[in-house]
């Protein structure tokens, strides 16, 4: 006889590549089924735990991944320390559940039974964890199953495709304009998925708004009461919002939003979206709190004196080769390397001889002085040409322009973007 061993399970995640590439599509597996199957795979998953918070359209994806298998009576469909593969739910049939303490024969002991709509293994899905319990058919079976590697690709690669198209909707809502690339991202991660039936009442004219509604699929319209009828101003499809400003103001709605047929709503409470900027407006400050007390003649401020002073740094993206600043003006503005890398030049000056040679117009030497330009010049003469000489490289955390801003005088070198730059400007006049 079989005995089973206290060994301890060890539990361990995969690690799965995000494909974040518009071009690299999902190869979503799809297995031919009846509707009515379809139905009851959704009526049996609708209520787990695992995939509760799914919309249709993740909801979907799962049914239709799933495969039939079949065992006869006896069968062990899963044994308790094995690694598990697929999750099950039973279609047709009973299932018993032993569970084997140390040192107990295997199957163990009789735990309970299940039947149709019953569902087990979820945690296959999630860990790479031994089986925690032997599954016996009790009777011929017939079950659904979901293999581990696809319900977690389905998840991850649907989950990231569905997060970019949600932070384009967002792109779209003029009250959302003025939020930067890291404040949409994180007001993409609050939005919660709703599902409406045809008919259902999403706005009700009058009541005060509270919430915001991107409409992800299907159809909409608004309709206001004018004299004890029903007038429809407008018509929403895929990719529309509406109520908007209830994250600026708690105002009553102007008019009722009825949903046209199913449809799916992304929807942002105001609260959670004043949160969310509270929270990035909190950590951006302190960050620029921080970039400021680098700065020598800056760091024994008091913080309520940087906090001021961290409202008026302005973020600029500066293209590739572009002067940020030239040697031998006035210092205006200290910078802040966020992200790319600049070069540091200074100008240094050297003597060319030149014999023998009539300068014409279009053989100018690149910076030579105007008067050695003449055509009739002597043909032996000299000048001086200017050079450039790369000093040295900035890279994100460091600064530049403070030494020509706080001493009043003109820039010692030039700053020179060598890629797409990002910088904080700290304007001297504030």
């Amino acid at each position: 006889k079989m005995k089973m061993r206290g060994r301890r399970a060890s539990v361990s995640a995969e690690c799965m590549q995000v494909r974040d590439k518009h071009a690299e599509e999902v190869q979503l597996k799809v297995v031919p089924k009846s509707e009515a199957a379809k139905a009851e795979i959704k009526n049996a998953v609708k209520d787990h735990i695992l995939f509760k918070g799914l919309d249709d359209t993740l909801r979907g994806y799962i049914v239709d991944a799933v495969f039939e298998v079949s065992h006869k009576v006896g069968d062990a469909i899963i044994k308790q320390g094995d690694e598990g593969d697929n999750f099950y739910i039973v279609s047709k049939g009973e299932c018993d559940i032993y569970l084997a303490k140390s040192g107990q024969d295997y199957p163990g002991q009789h735990i309970s039974t299940c039947g149709p709509g019953k569902s087990f293994g979820e945690l296959a899905l999630m860990y790479n964890s031994p089986r925690a319990a032997t599954i016996i058919a009790k009777t011929e079976c017939v079950l659904w199953a979901l293999d581990r590697q696809t319900f977690r690709q389905v998840m991850l690669d649907t989950t990231s495709k569905k997060r970019k198209l949600h932070e384009q909707f967002l792109q779209n809502v003029p009250v959302l304009g003025g939020l930067t690339d890291q404040e949409r991202s994180k007001v993409a991660d609050v939005l919660d998925a709703h599902n409406f039936k045809e008919g259902d009442m999403i706005i009700t004219q009058g009541e005060p708004g509270d919430r915001f509604y991107i409409l992800e699929a299907g159809s909409a319209s608004a309709v206001v009461t004018k004299g004890g009828e029903q007038v429809r101003l407008k018509d929403y499809g895929k990719g529309d919002f509406f109520g908007e400003l209830a994250l600026i103001n708690s105002a009553p709605r102007a008019a009722t939003i009825l949903a046209q047929e199913a449809s799916e709503m992304l929807l942002i409470m105001k609260q959670d979206y004043e949160s969310v900027l509270q929270e990035q407006q909190s950590k951006e400050l302190n960050e620029k709190i921080s970039i400021l007390r680098e700065i020598p003649a800056l760091k024994d401020l008091p913080t309520s004196r940087l906090s001021k002073l961290s409202y008026t740094i302005q973020e600029t993206l500066f293209p590739r080769e572009t002067n940020i600043v030239l040697e031998d003006l006035p210092g205006k503005d200290i910078y802040f390397l966020k992200e790319g890398e600049c070069k540091v030049t200074r100008k240094v000056r050297r003597k060319q001889v030149l014999q023998d040679v009539t300068l014409p117009p279009i053989q100018r030497v690149k910076g030579a002085p105007k008067e050695y330009y003449q055509q009739n010049e002597p043909k032996s003469s000299s000048v001086w040409i200017p050079n450039e000489l790369e000093l040295l490289r900035l890279g994100p955390g460091q600064f530049f322009g403070e030494y020509a801003l706080l001493n009043k005088t003109k820039q010692p070198v030039s700053v020179i973007t060598v890629s797409a730059t990002k910088v904080y400007v700290l304007k001297g006049d504030d």
